[in-house]
């Protein structure tokens, strides 16, 4: 695994690059054209070798988008002209706020995950926590595909953008624009839960069928949320970032702890979910008018 991050990580850096261009069709490319490629492996490898296997498969999922990126690159006007280079302070400065926002996301939601798992477990049982964690992946699932749309489509485009007239009607744009497919995905989704759910996981998870709806619905705040969210990370506020993130766990962990205390069972950790983005949603939106109205007109410092 770890050797497989070097992998993971020179593809980031070319579709990071190919995402800064604003280059969609490179980073299509290469994302289809490794899960192509890791597909009949990952299946080989599940298939015969169970739990070793799976744990292979993971590290397969890690490296298989190497070559296509390689691949691209070496096709890439800047085959040949990357060379070290000495980053200056100001440089340093903003690439090192990435990096924080980066570390606080990646640590806040799985410690406040290893604390309601192990509530959730003592109040309801493993079955319970089974349930929880696979609502959690069909969410995981259907939200990797607005986030990426977000960060491919919505995020270049925010970031070259200087005026906030400009960046507001993208944010509206994008909000109307998310919140549609959300709600016809979704629709469709609570509507044949009975087929999809036993066909996604297995029939043992049935049990989601009459608690989805929750879980849909704090995910439709969510990404809304998120359109908004993107514009701090585009920008660089750091501070904003952090508070919300940090906010957000906090707000989802006591509403968690407390109405598994109530007696509420798995139904009150959905039910803080929904509340918790409700919450975040109106407090973003109530920031980004403030924003909006400080310097009305003028230009964005990135």
């Amino acid at each position: 695994m770890g050797f497989a991050q070097f992998g993971f990580a020179f593809t980031n850096l070319v579709t990071g690059t190919a995402n800064g261009l604003i280059d969609t069709k490179t980073y299509a490319i290469i994302q289809i054209s490794g899960n192509l490629l890791a597909l009949p492996l990952i299946w080989f490898l599940i298939r015969n070798y169970s739990i070793p296997g799976s744990a292979l498969a993971i590290i397969v999922m890690f490296l298989a988008n190497t070559l296509p990126a390689y691949v691209v690159y070496s096709k890439s006007k800047f085959w040949g002209k990357v060379r070290g280079v000495r980053i200056g302070r100001s440089n340093f400065k903003r690439l090192s706020s990435y990096s924080l926002m980066a570390l606080a996301g990646v640590i806040s939601f799985p410690l406040v995950e290893i604390i309601v798992r192990g509530a959730i477990i003592s109040e309801v049982g493993y079955d319970g926590a089974g349930l929880w964690q696979a609502s959690i992946k069909l969410s995981s699932a259907y939200m990797g595909f607005f986030l990426v749309f977000l960060a491919v489509y919505f995020m270049p485009a925010i970031s070259a953008q200087p005026h906030k007239s400009e960046i507001t009607k993208t944010v509206i744009k994008y909000i109307m624009i998310v919140a549609l497919l959300f709600l016809v995905g979704g629709g469709v989704f609570y509507l044949m839960r009975e087929l999809l759910i036993p066909l996604l996981l297995s029939n043992e998870f049935m049990g989601l069928e009459s608690l989805i709806k929750y879980q849909l619905l704090g995910d439709f705040f969510r990404v809304l949320s998120c359109v908004i969210g993107f514009v701090v990370v585009a920008k660089a506020a750091v501070k904003i970032y952090l508070i919300g993130e940090i906010s957000q766990g906090l707000i989802f962990c006591l509403l968690s702890l407390y109405l598994l205390d109530e007696g509420l069972g798995l139904e009150g950790v959905l039910q803080a979910h929904v509340i918790m983005n409700i919450m975040y949603f109106i407090c973003s939106a109530l920031g980004f008018v403030i924003y909006l109205k400080r310097n009305r007109g003028g230009h964005v410092n990135g």
